[in-house]
């Protein structure tokens, strides 16, 4: 975005796993999260209609057990508990067992899911990615679905929040860890990705109503309850959470031409082709063509969310091949590049 948009002070970027054309509202709303499911299908074969049939197993089993008239927010308490979640923090605008769902199973868990495939890599079963599946996978007599539910929370409060302050893991999942900062916040926010909590969680979810409209639904296709992108629910909700504002899907692309690469120059994008993300980033503009001259792509199949540059090690024993060979590629344009505005400066 700075090599756009100051390209008199920004000579060269390296972007990362950037989902660019996620800004110009182009990209189909279900591909992200068909990615995540077609990524976890790799990662543990048979592990997205294990995720699939456990979800529409809790949640007929939450509506035929706690929607009734008898104390809806005693329902919704027994719900939280029997799902995993600690119910002495349980977020209170979460009413009925239809608001439960939607924030907690058709929410929640996709969300959940999209960092693990963030996470994913160096593949294999280490990963947060396929211990998930393997949970999912469980039969009926190691574990029912209400169970596997309750260890799929286990997982990421493992993962995600480490253990309690007693050096012991917690018996169930705070909930309101996820829960943003401000007024009307909600689980469910304007990343459909993850929001995620606190004050951070809030600035996060400003930028996402603002500006990084992220349209990502779950299709019938996806191994999650199907719910697609809503304009309408975007604006109506990030208006609520913060009143006044004007919410423009294409503003950064109108003003500022993000989606289109003639405008620029002297960029690398690199791509974990397993990260969900690759949906909706540059991963495959016609080097050829002149008109889009030193914009540079780099590829790794086993990659996931910028692979090669958060293992903070190099070289890194760990690294997959296509990883270490697109450290030296990445490395050579850089170094050409670099070569040309050294040349320029001293011209």
């Amino acid at each position: 975005m700075l090599r756009f948009r100051y390209p008199d002070i920004i000579d060269i970027s390296y972007a990362s796993s950037a989902p660019l054309e996620l800004y110009s509202q182009k990209v189909d709303s279900d591909a992200y999260y068909n990615k995540v499911t077609e990524v976890a299908e790799i990662s543990s074969k048979g592990c997205a209609a294990a995720v699939k049939t456990t979800l529409y197993q809790v949640r007929d089993e939450l509506y035929s057990t706690y929607d009734n008239d008898d104390d809806i927010n005693d329902n919704v308490i027994l719900a939280a508990g029997a799902s995993g979640f600690c119910t002495n923090t349980f977020p209170s605008y979460i009413k009925d067992i239809d608001e439960f769902i939607s924030e907690t199973i058709t929410y929640l868990v996709p969300a959940i899911f999209a960092d693990f495939n963030m996470a994913y890599y160096p593949p294999g079963p280490k990963t947060a990615l396929e211990r998930a599946c393997k949970i999912f996978q469980q039969s009926d007599e190691e574990a029912n679905p209400l169970k596997r539910l309750n260890q799929f929370f286990e997982l990421r409060g493992a993962v995600e929040y480490g253990t309690d302050k007693n050096g012991e893991t917690v018996d169930c999942f705070d909930l309101s860890l996820e829960l943003p900062d401000g007024p009307n916040s909600k689980i469910r926010g304007s990343d459909n990705s993850g929001t995620g909590g606190g004050h951070v969680g809030e600035i996060w979810e400003f930028q996402c109503c603002k500006d990084l409209i992220i349209r990502a639904g779950y299709s019938e296709e996806s191994m999650f309850l199907p719910r697609h992108f809503s304009y309408e629910w975007h604006k109506q909700h990030c208006e609520e959470r913060f009143p006044g504002m004007q919410v423009d899907p294409y503003r950064m692309s109108n003003e500022w031409g993000f989606d289109d690469l003639t405008r620029t120059s002297k960029i690398i994008f690199a791509n974990g082709m397993r990260d969900g993300w690759s949906t909706s980033s540059i991963t495959n503009k016609t080097l050829a063509d002149k008109e889009y001259d030193n914009i540079h792509i780099i590829n790794f199949p086993n990659g996931a969310h910028h692979s090669e540059l958060k293992m903070g090690i190099y070289p890194n024993p760990t690294d997959t091949p296509d990883i270490v060979h697109g450290y030296k590629e990445a490395t050579d344009v850089l170094t050409l590049w670099l070569d040309e505005i050294y040349t320029l400066q001293i011209d």
